[in-house]
């Protein structure tokens, strides 16, 4: 059953376009194109009466569009410039200088704005449909404790989500119509690479990673959610910190193993999901 069966059936008609993207303020055609066939391929197409009532968000940086304070110093940089400068002028929460990937995707699905950060959430008395979901995904953030006790591991965002439901601000219908939006990009090796500077057993790690990332599947699925999207991890031996060694000249082939790995384990796991229940429901975009 291939990762998208849910979504492959949908006549290309309903596609929309993809975003502009804009990077350094210049329109990247190429990289709109790359995001549009990903979608197309990876995501598919929603029809009207099938798209998303809400968008719920978990995971780390590349799809954390406000979660850090701006009144804890160690945690809002965020929230300053340079971040924000080519979009929306001033530092807006997100670790870029403009747009990240979740404001990307609801532009695809077509919602009027992203979700509702978690933290404004808390101030809400109940959920409402212009909050477009919930957004618990929080800079730093990996399947285990990163950077400190201040980041949120995915399982407590998860932890979250629960606790709204089974509280009554998520209504069961609500769940049931919804979308989730689920990215880890490496925070986990990152921080293992902090504690093992020459990375000695990192291909070790890798499968415990994965796990977590099978038991959060799990828990999705326990708490009634229909469809998933879960990123794969761009390729760990193309970023700028480990090219920057070689003058950016070239990707390091013994640092994207890790990539390679990764991304297996989870497709694996991923098509295990779909094939032992009804589910049908996930699928493995890349960025």
């Amino acid at each position: 059953m291939p990762l998208d069966a849910n979504f492959s059936d949908a006549p290309s008609s309903v596609c929309r376009a993809p975003p502009t993207v804009h990077l350094n303020g210049v329109t990247n055609a190429k990289f709109a194109g790359a995001f549009d066939r990903q979608c197309r391929i990876k995501i598919g197409c929603f029809e009207a009466e099938h798209e998303p009532r809400a968008l719920f968000v978990f995971g780390d940086s590349y799809a954390d569009t406000g979660n850090h304070s701006p009144y804890v110093p160690i945690l809002n940089r965020p929230w300053k410039l340079p971040y924000g400068s080519t979009w929306p002028g001033e530092g807006f929460g997100r670790y870029s200088d403009g747009k990240i990937f979740t404001d990307f995707f609801v532009e695809y699905l077509g919602f009027p704005a992203a979700p509702m950060t978690a933290r404004m959430a808390k101030g809400k008395k109940q959920y409402d449909d212009s909050m477009h979901g919930i957004n618990f995904a929080y800079g730093g953030s990996g399947m285990f404790s990163t950077f400190g006790p201040l980041i949120d591991p995915v399982h407590l965002q998860i932890k979250q989500f629960s606790q709204m439901i089974e509280s009554g601000f998520l209504s069961k219908d609500l769940i049931d119509e919804s979308m989730i939006l689920f990215v880890v990009c490496g925070n986990d090796y990152t921080a293992y690479g902090d504690k093992h500077p020459n990375d000695e057993g990192i291909l070790d790690f890798v499968p415990s990673v994965a796990s977590e990332i099978d038991w959060s599947l799990k828990a999705f699925q326990a708490l009634g959610v229909k469809k998933i999207s879960i990123t794969k991890m761009l390729p760990y031996g193309c970023y700028p910190k480990i090219t920057s060694k070689v003058n950016y000249i070239s990707c390091n082939a013994s640092e994207n193993a890790r990539t390679i790995l990764h991304n297996k384990l989870i497709t694996d796991y991923a098509e295990r999901a779909i094939i032992a229940t009804s589910f049908g429901g996930i699928s493995l975009p890349w960025f």
